[in-house]
């Protein structure tokens, strides 16, 4: 099945994987800020730095690159990263312009076929970059949320400068029908109780531990426990006290903590009960009782 390149190619990428710079550096920093939930915090190292790249090299040894990778992937590899991970399939609002009726079907169709996406997403508007006419992101938008709605989906919304124009489409497309996330929310109070009102929940990232941001504290402090998300945005929008490099997915446990002290609680309850909004949102223990 391989041939010798092949073999000394994967040997070589391996060798890298497992004894880089990074994979040298980063367990024992992430022990260190983990503390006493180092053992689930390195779990999570070992199955996305090292099980799920391990993966992909074998993958791309078999097949080679490109299109055959989309093509031909192995039931095996595709069973092995669904195992492990849930998913979210959307139409970014920056990308409005390109999508299609073949985009849509094709989003329709992988929704409807694999129990592992638990949602539509990232969807909603974005005035801040200039790719896509403001008309085509909320024609876009509008097309997402009935496909959310025709799957029985929760939608994820991704809007930038364009909060009165992503609540206004959201009510008037019944978007509560299926509720879902306020993505890396950065609206007012005012904003997150109309978001509540619809049936949606409020997800705070980095933002939430910057000294200065009034804002995104105010709303920490406001929501109700049981509608409150937590996320990096990796990788950007790194937490205090990385800001302004790279973030990364185990920079959540800063959010989490800052979040804890606003509201005057334990850092246990707060995740314990951020990651139980997750699971019935995205109806994850209800699929794995069934």
């Amino acid at each position: 099945m391989f041939s010798r390149k092949d073999i000394i190619v994967l040997g070589m990428m391996i060798f890298a994987l497992f004894l880089g710079a990074g994979n040298i550096i980063f367990p024992p920093m992430e022990g260190f800020t983990a503390g006493y939930n180092w053992a689930s915090a390195s779990f999570g190292f070992v199955l996305t730095g090292v099980f799920m790249p391990f993966i992909t090299l074998v993958i791309v040894s078999i097949l080679g690159r490109g299109e055959e990778l989309t093509k031909d992937l192995p039931k095996w590899a595709g069973t092995a990263f669904l195992v492990i991970l849930y998913l979210t399939i959307g139409w970014h609002p920056v990308e409005a312009i390109d999508f299609t009726d073949e985009k849509y079907e094709m989003i329709k169709r992988i929704a409807l076929t694999n129990d592992k996406v638990v949602a539509i997403g990232e969807i909603g508007l974005d005035y801040h970059w200039d790719k896509s006419p403001k008309d085509i992101q909320k024609e876009v938008f509008r097309k997402q949320i009935v496909l959310a709605k025709e799957v029985g989906k929760p939608v994820v919304i991704h809007t930038r400068d364009a909060m009165a124009d992503t609540i206004e489409i959201l009510k008037e497309e019944k978007a509560s029908e299926v509720g879902g996330i306020m993505h890396s929310f950065s609206g007012s109070v005012e904003s997150m109780n109309i978001m509540l009102k619809e049936n949606f929940h409020i997800s705070l990232g980095g933002p939430v531990t910057f000294k200065n941001a009034k804002t995104p504290k105010e709303v920490a402090k406001a929501c109700p426990l049981d509608r409150l998300l937590i996320e990096t945005d990796c990788p950007y929008l790194t937490p205090t006290p990385y800001r302004g490099k790279r973030n990364e997915p185990a920079y959540v446990h800063y959010v989490a903590q800052e979040i804890a002290d606003l509201k005057e609680m334990s850092y246990e309850q707060l995740t314990e009960q951020t990651f139980n909004n997750a699971c019935k949102l995205f109806k994850i223990k209800q699929k794995e009782n069934d």
